[in-house]
């Protein structure tokens, strides 16, 4: 991975026109090692995922050095994905009252550089998205920032609706990369759930409530499980 990521030169200027590389999120992985002197493996699964309450494990996918690939070789259980949007509601306090991001960082990737949108509507592809953009690993489909998405290749994603103190998690498999004809009708589809969801239920430590359950094991009677 790496001595491929060596031969990749910059292609726009900084600040000008927005493409979407995934190779960039494998170099920000690299950067991390380094500079917290521990493989990214260990980072996430201390810094984000043992604070998120997470229920079962997740893995990434390597090479055959052994390095991890970040930009779509993560893999987690819906339910563990969905734990992350409640991050984007409570200035980056995870459903366990975990601090996971500083209040600092989810504001700047909320508010966005006087060019953000500029140059994501002067994208070389169709992103289907007007006077969206993308700051900080994160998507924005709508103008302003009350909807973010974390998005995945052939069709994974979060999509959390701040307004509506809202968190879906769809997974898929898409025969292509990516594809505005199914990510439209998703997005259309989260912001109707959205529109009806109450929203009293505000702060952080109330119920989580996920729209799919893990199927009961099947063996010996244990404890009983809360009800979802």
């Amino acid at each position: 991975m790496y001595p491929y990521l060596r031969t990749l030169r910059q292609k726009w200027a900084h600040g000008g026109v927005f493409e979407y590389r995934s190779c960039e999120t494998d170099v920000l992985g690299w950067v991390c090692e380094p500079a917290a002197r521990a493989p990214m493996p260990m980072l996430l699964s201390h810094l984000l995922w043992g604070n998120l309450g997470a229920e079962h494990n997740a893995t990434i996918g390597i090479d055959q050095f052994g390095t991890g690939m970040f930009d779509g070789g993560i893999n987690a259980t819906l339910r563990d994905l969905a734990r992350f949007g409640p991050l984007f509601l409570n200035d980056g306090i995870s459903s366990t009252g975990e601090r996971v991001f500083s209040r600092s960082w989810v504001t700047q990737t909320l508010a966005w550089a006087p060019d953000s949108r500029a140059a994501f509507t002067n994208s070389p592809g169709d992103n289907r998205m007007p006077g969206g953009m993308y700051r900080n690993q994160m998507w924005f489909p709508y103008p302003g920032s009350d909807v973010l998405l974390a998005r995945g290749v052939h069709g994974q994603l979060i999509y959390i609706n701040r307004s509506a103190q809202v968190v879906g998690v769809k997974l898929f498999s898409w025969a292509y990369p990516q594809g505005a004809s199914k990510l439209c009708p998703t997005l259309r589809a989260f912001d109707a759930i959205s529109a009806t969801h109450p929203t009293q239920y505000r702060g952080v430590g109330r119920p989580f409530l996920p729209l799919f359950n893990v199927p009961a094991p099947q063996g010996p009677p244990g404890p009983t499980a809360p009800p979802a």
